[in-house]
């Protein structure tokens, strides 16, 4: 036999046993769905609705608060080596029938057989999807459309779609911990519950901003090292379900995935395997014109504007107006007022992205009838951005989260105020041994103690180890610190054993108010409802703090009353237990609160309102556990521009 036919033997061998194998995969795959128990069926249910709750009005606000859409379209990039199967050479954002009945796309009378994007990821094998692009051609948007689709789709026992921005992922934090960390913060979900559905695959990643990761060069090109990426790379293609790599989603910037395979890495390191990578195509003349036209309330004010572009369609500002993200800042600015005839000068990309941007607030301050200053709002956006840019010492945050703000100040002005406060409540602290009796030396002692504790704080350069996530009251549940709480019990027993004191009824009444009251609260917050907004959670926080503060002095008031008189322990107790619980031991509550002071004048002192009316603006959008801003290039925009420039 010829070494050609021997080499198409091996090859038909090797494709008969790959498919049959594909086969054996995709049946096991059925099986699992038809013996997936009802309780996960409804938990992926009750995700389902959470992450729409919040994904559907993030994506109308980068819409621009509107129903218009662009069709967009996107065309597939070939990759050497281990592509997705069945993937299309083109695709679109809407199906054919929407876009007939909704728009006038010239796409649809050229290519009416072209998938929308639901089907151009359901047919791809494995379900691996990058979405790359141009900044602002409309990834996030691509994204958010496809996640919305695949949950209004989606059958019982179907995987959720949950999107991660990507610029806080701790690359050293493995994907399935990630995701379960998501659905405990985001979605309230308890922590065996969530791993449970990542466990089972019920949750599809939906990772937002590769690019993000890492800080450009100094010219503002894409670091080619890029380490953070190319760790998350390196763990998205470690991934596997059921022997098959795991089904996901990835949005990335042209420039930067082209710089991630320029390196002399891995494959893993460099590209995302198995997956089928789409580009999104810049928006024709004649799309963009009928996008401004149904968004344009006073056509005759738009005129000379749209008899521009329709006379040039492959003219300089036709190529500009070619993203999503300039004809939605176009159709904003002019919404109300103005003269759009006067973009027609604008023949540069960074001139007009300028002109435009300055005038974005007050435009979308007057459209909404804010009751703040554009100005103000600007100012106030100005330090978030800089925070979310990575400016300070901590790095990017795409998400601004109110009980992670405290990392806006130095590191040591929170070290400095924590340790502060703590020495003026134990300073507060020795103020009754001069009204109570045989306690001055006690309370003195206690009172010199905690002030040099306070004092070690606040000059110290280390912090100490104090948990910052955001906590509800099923953190005050004993089997969320098994260990704490053994080790109470066994000592409170042993106590009351050693000293006789079993049936006495203040030991009873602290126990109860101590140990089994949060466990009856906690029954409340057992399941998880709906989605938690970014203001409840800092509520939520200060809730569990001050419960947790009530509880320890109620606890503390009955122990110490065994020596002292009611209004004595009252005075004795009540100040130890707030300095030590919510000083020390307040976590996010306390850092906020130093956060809050440390920023006085900086901010509004209503910052939860403000972020809620930018985002109902448009300016930011919910994402995760707070506010994102709406586009990365507001976010850069305002992080270098302190003052509002003279429009």
């Amino acid at each position: 036999m010829a070494e050609e036919d021997r080499a198409d033997a091996r090859n038909t061998v090797y494709g008969d046993v790959r498919d049959s194998t594909l086969i054996q995969a995709q049946r096991v795959d059925v099986h699992h769905h038809e013996a997936t128990p009802h309780r996960w069926t409804a938990w992926s249910d009750t995700l389902a609705r959470q992450v729409r709750d919040i994904e559907e009005p993030a994506c109308r606000r980068l819409l621009g608060d509107d129903h218009m859409r662009i069709d967009l379209r996107y065309g597939l990039v070939e990759e050497a080596g281990r592509p997705a199967r069945n993937a299309r050479e083109a695709g679109r954002l809407l199906p054919s029938d929407s876009v007939a009945e909704s728009s006038e796309s010239s796409w649809s009378s050229e290519s009416p057989e072209l998938p929308d994007i639901w089907t151009y990821f359901t047919s791809i094998s494995p379900h691996r999807l990058v979405i790359s692009g141009p900044a602002g051609s409309g990834k996030t948007v691509l994204a958010l459309e496809l996640m919305l689709a695949l949950i209004e789709k989606r059958a019982p026992g179907d995987p959720v779609p949950v999107r991660i921005p990507l610029a806080d992922w701790d690359t050293r934090t493995p994907l399935d911990k990630l995701l379960v960390e998501q659905l405990r913060q985001v979605y309230d979900w308890p922590r065996c519950r969530a791993r449970q559905l990542v466990e089972r695959r019920l949750v599809l990643p939906v990772l937002d901003g590769l690019d993000e990761m890492d800080e450009p060069l100094r010219g503002g090109n894409p670091n080619p090292n890029a380490p953070r990426a190319r760790a998350a790379l390196a763990e998205l293609n470690r991934m596997q379900r059921y022997r098959e790599p795991m089904p996901l989603i990835l949005t990335v910037r042209d420039d930067a995935y082209a710089a991630l395979k320029r390196g002399q890495q891995p494959d893993r390191q460099r590209r995302l395997l198995d997956a089928a990578r789409v580009a999104i195509e810049p928006v024709p003349a004649p799309d963009a014109l009928t996008y401004l036209t149904r968004r344009a309330t006073d056509r005759t004010r738009w005129r000379s504007l749209f008899d521009h572009l329709a006379a040039r369609p492959d003219g300089p500002l036709a190529r500009l107006l070619s993203t999503p993200w300039r004809l939605c800042l176009v159709a904003t600015v002019y919404a109300a007022k103005g003269d759009p005839s006067e973009l027609v000068r604008r023949r540069r990309a960074r001139k007009l992205d300028a002109f435009l941007l300055a005038r974005y607030i007050p435009a979308v301050t007057a459209l909404h009838g804010d009751q703040y200053d554009p100005a103000d709002v600007h100012r106030w956006l100005h330090p978030l951005a800089r925070h979310a840019r990575g400016d300070g010492d901590y790095g990017p945050h795409a998400v601004l989260a109110l009980h992670e703000l405290w990392r806006m100040p130095p590191d040591v002005a929170v070290r400095r105020f924590r340790g502060l406060l703590l020495s003026l409540g134990y300073f507060i602290l020795g103020i009754p041994a001069l009204v109570i009796p045989d306690s001055l030396g006690t309370l003195t002692m206690l009172g010199i103690a905690m002030c040099g504790i306070g004092l070690f704080i606040a000059l110290s350069k280390r912090e100490l180890r104090n948990d910052s996530s955001p906590r509800t009251l099923r953190h005050l549940s004993p089997w969320h610190h098994p260990f704490h709480f053994t080790a109470l019990v066994t000592g409170m027993v042993s106590l009351a054993l050693t000293t006789s004191m079993l049936a006495d009824i203040r030991w009873a009444v602290s126990l109860t108010c101590g140990v089994l009251l949060p466990i009856m609260l906690t029954q409340l917050f057992h399941s998880p409802a709906d989605v938690v907004a970014p203001r409840q959670i800092i509520r939520q926080e200060f809730a569990s703090t001050a419960l947790g503060t009530v509880l320890v002095c109620v606890a503390s008031t009955v122990t110490v009353g065994r020596r002292y008189s009611l209004l004595d322990s009252v005075l004795l107790a009540v100040p130890a237990s707030v300095c030590g619980y919510f000083i020390v031991l307040g976590g996010a509550s306390m850092r906020y609160l130093a956060f809050r002071t440390l920023t006085r004048g900086t901010l509004p002192v209503r910052l939860g309102a403000f972020l809620d009316r930018s985002t109902g603006a448009g300016l930011l959008r919910r994402g995760g556990l707070g506010y994102e801003f709406r586009h990365r290039e507001l976010r850069d925009w305002l992080a270098d521009h302190a003052e509002p420039p003279n429009s």
